[in-house]
């Protein structure tokens, strides 16, 4: 009788550590596929309960955007975009160029500030059901990205009335919708368990996000601020944004650097994102 070898039988803890790793992942998104349509009631209930006292409804997510370009257009076109008489702005369209990183920041603010707190205002609910707990920030993910897809058609509606073109470079667009969400759910995953174990992060978040909204390109090109310019290089959402500008602005396609930088980011924030959750699952119950 032939003994096996044990180092061909036998997987070393690292190995046996990525393999149940690997599979748990692979297993929460199961579940949460599973739980879809829970996920689809809440987004459904928010948004029917965030539009139902308003005239307009969901016109709000047309106009909202419309009218803050609006103000913010006429600020910083002024402040940032002026020119010699005679000689072109800085930025052409500088209105689309505007909305390429307005509304996308808005999605990513909207969705990591209400994931961040979506296990404390929903405790009564995993109290009393057994509610998956990823299907909650899901949640709030989900809401913000209606809202920033119908976001989305006010660039179009401003692309025509601006004369800026749409060209085969706008299949960017839906990439840098993809990657952007991943990156914010990885995001939205971490805001929520510190500020479930920590409730000073709900305020905590609130500046960071508003320093990174000036550390974001959304109203200036990276080389127009050079002493910040590696900040802004380091910045996530600025290889986020590119996606956006390139597809709908530029009309052009990025450079190899720039298109894979954002798919390993979100990746990477979804990674890092999910090892925070799951590490501190079991406790959440216990700080509600």
């Amino acid at each position: 009788m032939t003994t096996p070898d044990p180092t061909t039988t036998l997987k070393s803890p690292t190995t046996l550590h990525q393999s149940g790793f690997g599979r748990g992942m692979i297993g929460e998104g199961r579940r949460l596929w599973a739980s879809r349509f829970v996920v689809r009631e809440f987004v459904v209930t928010t948004l029917r309960i965030q539009y139902q006292q308003s005239v307009l409804g969901f016109f709000w997510s047309l106009l909202n955007p419309l009218l803050m370009l609006l103000v913010l257009a006429v600020v910083f076109d002024q402040l940032i975009n002026r020119a010699p008489p005679g000689e072109s702005p800085p930025i052409p369209h500088y209105a689309v160029f505007l909305l390429c990183g307005v509304v996308p920041w808005q999605f990513f603010a909207a969705a990591v500030t209400n994931g961040s707190m979506s296990l404390i205002t929903q405790q009564d609910l995993i109290r009393k059901i057994g509610i998956h707990l990823l299907s909650l920030p899901a949640s709030a993910v989900g809401v913000a990205l209606v809202n920033f897809v119908l976001a989305l058609t006010a660039i179009f509606i401003l692309m025509t009335f601006f004369g800026a073109q749409l060209t085969e470079h706008i299949v960017l667009v839906p990439l840098g919708i993809l990657w952007l969400t991943i990156f914010t759910f990885g995001c939205t995953l971490i805001a929520m368990t510190l500020t479930t174990f920590f409730r000073d992060f709900e305020h905590i978040i609130g500046v960071v996000l508003q320093a990174g909204y000036f550390m974001t390109p959304i109203f200036y090109k990276p080389d127009m601020v050079p002493a910040i310019k590696p900040i802004i290089d380091v910045n996530p959402m600025t290889w986020m944004l590119a996606y956006f500008r390139h597809g709908l602005w530029e009309n052009t396609w990025p450079d190899p650097i720039t298109f894979w930088s954002a798919p390993a980011i979100a990746l990477a924030s979804l990674l890092i994102g999910y090892v925070v959750y799951k590490r501190n699952e079991a406790a959440f119950v216990f700080r509600l």
